[in-house]
């Protein structure tokens, strides 16, 4: 495989990856509401109080890419992904106590915001 078709195709996964990227936040995004409702009951004092893990990450994950820096843009793309499905994957399936779920909320918010300014990053570095 020539140096043009390794390109070719990391482009063409790269855009698979941001089109799975945002077919999950388009699913994800429209249920939290309803799924905070039905699996917990919460009020609406409660829904504003969930925001706190949920908003935290963005100006944590500033931090935590600093931190990670040195292991390179694909690889912190791979964990905040990692990251976002397993907070999601536990969310969905396992349905847990109050303040476990404000965890995985925690760790599912952290994941996407990481990859937030990493999907930018990997474009402008296949470009």
């Amino acid at each position: 495989m020539n140096e043009e078709q390794k390109r070719s195709r990391a482009v063409f996964v790269y855009m698979i990856i941001v089109a799975l990227v945002g077919l999950a936040l388009g699913l994800s995004d429209a249920v939290w509401a309803n799924y905070f409702r039905d699996a917990y009951n919460i009020s609406a004092w409660q829904r504003g109080l969930i925001e706190l893990p949920r908003e935290a990450p963005g100006v944590l994950g500033v931090f935590i890419l600093s931190g990670l820096a040195f292991l390179g843009d694909k690889r912190l793309a791979l964990i905040s992904m990692v990251l976002s499905m397993i907070g999601l994957v536990v969310l969905g399936f396992v349905t847990p106590a109050f303040n476990i779920m404000l965890v995985f909320l925690f760790v599912n918010s952290l994941g996407m915001h990481m990859f937030i300014p990493l999907y930018d990053s990997l474009g402008m570095s296949l470009a």
